[in-house]
């Protein structure tokens, strides 16, 4: 299993909104939306999570482009899109989803 942090109050801070539903936390922002329904209870505390799945297509205005059936993407931005994750897992992220 691979996680990476997510903040959700930097996201709140880049006008994504946050509600709940039950013991459900839900972000949204122009009709997309990421569900936090997983918990692990830890002391005192918990974290939420949300199962993730890679990205099929990543959009142009990301950056990418296609070339002969790959996507090309600058790897500054695709680190952003992965959530800051680090140099190995970027890299490891690429190459599973066929990015160059």
């Amino acid at each position: 299993m691979v996680c990476n942090l997510f903040s959700i109050g930097t996201a709140m801070k880049k006008n994504w909104r946050l509600s709940n539903d039950g013991e459900k936390y839900i972000l949204s922002k122009n009709g997309q939306k990421t569900v936090f329904d997983q918990k692990s209870s830890a002391g005192d505390g918990c974290t939420m999570m949300a199962h993730v799945e890679p990205i099929n297509n990543v959009p142009e205005r990301a950056g990418a482009v296609t070339n002969l059936n790959r996507w090309r993407i600058d790897i500054n931005i695709l680190h952003r899109l992965l959530g800051h994750a680090g140099e190995s897992k970027v890299r490891d992220m690429s190459k599973y989803l066929g990015l160059e």
